[in-house]
């Protein structure tokens, strides 16, 4: 059997099936985490530029709780960018 010509073509598409399938099985796993984790990665960006929010002793959740208390959402009165907000009145953009 090993010697017919269609052995090696027909073993390779196996083996390559069954390894695609561990890595895409693999990406739909963790694709939530990742998704996740680039949000996170956003929100500590934001925090960074603006004016005294940024401390780099701060856990990932702190850097977090200040996004979501101090960080005004993109709109289209802000042009699209996330605004930090003191006493009414917009300090920053990012």
């Amino acid at each position: 059997m090993r010697d017919k010509w269609w052995f090696p073509i027909g073993y390779m598409f196996v083996v390559t099936a069954f390894f695609s399938s561990i890595v895409i099985g693999f990406a739909q796993l963790t694709s939530d985490r990742v998704e996740a984790n680039e949000y996170l990665a956003f929100e500590r960006a934001v925090v960074a530029v603006l004016p005294g929010l940024f401390d780099p002793q701060d856990s990932r959740l702190e850097l977090h709780r200040k996004f979501v208390e101090l960080v005004g959402r993109p709109d289209d009165a802000s042009g699209g960018a996330c605004t930090l907000a003191q006493d009414g009145k917009i300090v920053a953009y990012a």
